[in-house]
């Protein structure tokens, strides 16, 4: 079967214009906006900071190396992707009406749409092929598929949700991007660190936050 020729859909992206709307009407974020704005140094600066918050970013993936036709695809890309400079198979689009969240690629496991941040903690963490590594926090799965293609499939990954919200969205994106070093568990961390002490060679935290920060929107995920 063909598949993965990058050609990442280019239509039925929210418009700017309705993103900008959604800002303007949230007075919780215009305040948010507005305290921060207070700790630039001028009214050059914070009027970047703002406008560049209520705008929406260029989307983000990562190639799935774990499925074999994904590995041709990074010299193949469009010019209009730039790579992330600390992620080997990070990738960012210059067109923000991408729409990758619904594009074949990422339906088969292709690509995972993946803001650049989360990229680093992996590259932070630089898991080893064989290695025995916990994801404490994993849910949705980004940073443990990430791990899983890092290691090639080999050694152990232990990824832990403890929210039952959230751990099925960890379930499917495993699943999707053929991971198979992989358990998933669903309990606190201090139960792991009872039955699994001096176990692992990695751990990865990242402690889901309050998202207030998260003002921003992600075109991929449309």
């Amino acid at each position: 079967v063909h598949v993965l020729n990058i050609k990442i859909i280019t239509n039925m992206h929210m418009e700017r214009s309705n993103v900008q709307r959604k800002y303007n009407s949230d007075p919780k974020l215009q305040h948010l906006l507005e305290y921060l704005g207070r700790l630039l140094p001028n009214d050059e600066h914070r009027e970047k900071f703002v406008q560049f918050s209520k705008s929406p970013q260029p989307p983000s993936f990562r190639l799935n190396n774990l499925l074999s036709k994904a590995k041709a695809l990074n010299s193949s890309l469009p010019n209009e992707f730039t790579s992330v400079p600390w992620c080997e198979n990070g990738f960012v689009s210059s067109n923000t009406s991408k729409k990758m969240g619904c594009s074949f690629e990422h339906s088969i496991g292709g690509i995972y749409i993946q803001a650049k941040s989360p990229m680093l903690a992996v590259g932070a963490l630089d898991p080893k092929p064989g290695d025995r590594i916990l994801d404490l926090c994993a849910a949705p799965g980004g940073k443990t598929t990430q791990i899983a293609a890092r290691m090639n499939n080999t050694g152990l990954i232990v990824a832990n949700e403890s929210s039952s919200k959230r751990i099925s969205s960890l379930v499917g994106n495993i699943e999707r991007c053929s991971v198979a070093n992989t358990v998933i568990t669903q309990t606190k961390g201090t139960i792991l660190a009872r039955y699994f002490h001096n176990y692992f060679d990695r751990i990865l935290v990242d402690a889901p936050c309050s998202g207030c920060l998260l003002y921003t929107s992600d075109a991929a995920d449309e």
